[in-house]
């Protein structure tokens, strides 16, 4: 209606001032949303039963009223002919006989007097207006809330409340730098980080969201999971040495020096057991029991395998298909173990199958893969150096989903230079419905999804390299066509494994730029964002108001841009858990669970260098890093449920 009302009044304008001849009608809309702008128009309407005061829309007194003043020097309507204005009421009453005026018994000094006339009118122009419950001539503060979300509207009143992650400032709901309300324990991975000093140690820790040990109560820092979960485990050794027919010659303890896994229930884990080799890893499965302590599961060895994943009540791993490989191209197989009860290794199938167009000639496929949540789905990425073919497995059959090019000429795909691994970002939604995948294709970035029961796509364009960049791919000309759109809010591609909100209506997926970095060290500018994928396919083009930018990193080389390696969702959705590039030092001054931050300087190289655990609420609040140490990088941040330690906690 208020949109409707400026058209309208602009139009008055243009008749008013005779289409442009003579001197031009400037309208005086400032500061107003309704009344007369000046030239014989309007600078907007307010909606029925709303008056408009001084250039604002605001609500009248008259609720339950026929007639009588509304409060701001209207009326709340007139009487029919036999009937008068009750003075009390404002109803609508029929006119007594020998009606006496009740003016001069009430003093009132405006309104109705009762008998069909006023008992006064209050001066024009002077901003007084009859107030109805005192029939007398009052100026009434009026609410200045215009472009306003919040805080005072300088009547006593209020313009809005933020919601609760947020406070008011100046008008305007800013997110709180507080964290949300949310209950979860991180496991992430140390890797040192000194070459030759500890640069082969690798183990896994928790930590609360305090930055304090989850297990121990006022020992601040994290807890080191691996380091006395593995101590003595019994069946485990590390193999450090082999002669030339792999058979060990010296062994190590056990420990996570070469790499390990953990289930999302803290039930079991997977210790790589010697140096991973060109042909994979070699794993063996263990259990934690009630103290946190691992015991191996004899007979359970993996050997070379490339990719690894616990899924549901499943553990998935795949190995080179023996006598596929050509010296190019090589065939993978899949396998997969049921945890609880340990199982039988059951042999689920070869990819890139037979059938696949691509394979053996163009296939570029490495053996990883993607696995949903429950462990009923998997997603692979068959690529070659110009396409990728997007499969899905379920109910033991394997669908291909979409066949995507990077130049398609007279239906040929064509082209030499590959944007395409099978490590690509792909997510599946928790309630296993979509399957959402970052791709390019046709010198665009889009974000594709696709209902794993129908197969059927919807797509968003995330960002096209103009036509006037004379490059024939996406990579090659997005950094120039990004320079030529001038929009710092766009990126140039999607890194790492995105992922959805647990009720499966939002995409987080991190944001990565390079474009005009000066020298090979400066800082890329990383962001996770979050998508409504509600709006995907709904034919409107990307705008930077269909995202929220969660982390809000600045375009830095400094310390205050943080480079996001990795994330992590909590279980309730409440909080990002990320690993990034660290911008303070903690101080312990004197309580040591509550740490003085002091902000690394410009020419520290841990501020380029390191990584450390970071959270953040999912709409953007209290950005908060909870740990620091200088000779490990934190790695691969898992937010595990708060039942997980309650449940060893307890025993």
């Amino acid at each position: 209606m208020r949109r409707l009302a400026v058209f309208l009044g602009l139009g008055l304008l243009l008749a008013a001032c005779g289409g442009g001849e003579g001197e031009k009608c400037e309208p005086a809309c400032e500061g107003k949303v309704c009344g007369d702008d000046g030239c014989e128009g309007l600078c907007g309407e307010c909606e029925s039963g709303i008056a408009c005061v001084v250039g604002q829309c605001l609500a009248t007194d008259c609720l339950n009223k026929q007639c009588g003043p509304d409060g701001w020097g209207g009326s709340c309507g007139s009487c029919p002919d036999g009937q008068v204005c009750d003075a009390l009421s404002y109803l609508c009453i029929d006119e007594p006989p020998d009606c006496q005026p009740v003016c001069e018994l009430h003093e009132f000094e405006s309104g109705p007097d009762g008998c069909g006339d006023v008992c006064g009118v209050c001066p024009e122009g002077e901003e007084t207006w009859c107030k109805a419950d005192t029939h007398t001539c009052d100026s009434r503060c009026v609410p200045m809330c215009e472009g306003l979300e919040c805080g005072p509207d300088s009547c006593q009143g209020s313009c809005g409340e933020c919601a609760d992650d947020q406070f008011c400032d100046s008008g305007v709901c800013i997110l709180s730098s507080r964290l949300p309300p949310d209950d979860f324990t991180v496991l992430f991975g140390y890797q040192g980080r000194i070459p030759g000093v500890n640069d082969d140690e690798h183990d896994l820790f928790m930590v609360d969201k305090e930055g304090n040990n989850p297990m121990t109560a006022g020992v601040p820092g994290p807890q080191a999971l691996t380091g006395f979960a593995l101590d003595g485990a019994a069946d485990c050794q590390l193999i450090e040495e082999e002669d030339a027919e792999g058979n060990p010659t010296k062994y190590g303890p056990c420990s996570c020096k070469y790499g390990c896994v953990v289930d999302p229930s803290l039930q079991w884990i997977a210790v790589s057991i010697k140096k991973p080799t060109a042909a994979g890893f070699t794993f063996q499965l263990g259990r934690f029991d009630a103290q946190l302590k691992v015991a191996m599961v004899k007979g359970i060895y993996m050997k070379d395998v490339v990719d690894f994943k616990f899924a549901g009540n499943f553990l998935y791993y795949t190995k080179t298909y023996e006598g596929s490989c050509d010296g190019v191209h090589c065939q993978y197989q899949f396998f997969r173990v049921q945890l609880d009860p340990v199982g039988q290794k059951e042999d689920l199938f070869i990819f890139p199958p037979d059938s696949d167009p691509d394979w053996p000639k163009h296939s570029n496929y490495k053996g990883h893969f993607k696995a949903s949540q429950d462990g009923s789905m998997l997603v692979i990425l068959g690529t070659t150096i110009r396409s990728v073919r997007i499969y899905l497995w379920k109910s033991g059959n394997l669908h291909e989903v979409d066949y995507i090019c990077n130049q398609m000429v007279g239906g040929q795909c064509i082209g030499a230079g590959s944007e395409y691994t099978d490590t690509d970002p792909v997510a599946m939604s928790p309630d296993n419905t979509k399957l959402a995948a970052f791709t390019i294709a046709e010198k665009d970035l889009r974000l594709r999804l696709y209902d794993t029961e129908t197969l059927q796509q919807k797509q968003l364009a995330l960002f096209t390299v103009p036509a006037a960049v004379p490059k024939d791919t996406y990579l090659a000309g997005v950094c120039d066509g990004l320079a030529i759109t001038g929009e710092s809010w766009r990126f140039k591609q999607v890194v790492g494994d995105p992922r959805f909100s647990p009720d499966s209506s939002s995409i987080y997926f991190i944001a990565h730029n390079d474009c005009g970095m000066l020298t090979p060290d400066a800082k890329p500018h990383t962001n996770i964002l979050m998508m409504d994928v509600g709006s995907v396919g709904d034919g409107t083009a990307f705008e930077e108001s269909d995202f929220i930018n969660v982390t809000k990193n600045p375009k830095s080389d400094l310390p205050d841009n943080i480079v996001i390696e990795s994330f992590s969702l909590s279980s309730s959705g409440k909080t990002v858990v990320l690993s990034a590039t660290p911008r303070y030092k903690f101080i312990v001054v004197d309580d040591p669970l509550a740490p003085m931050l002091q902000p690394l300087l410009d020419a520290e190289k841990r501020a380029r260098k390191d990584q450390e655990i970071w959270l953040v609420g999912a709409s953007g609040a209290g950005l908060t890093q909870i740990t620091d140490d200088k000779k490990f990088a934190a790695k691969s941040p898992m937010a595990l449920d708060s039942y997980v330690l309650e449940y060893y906690n307890s025993r």
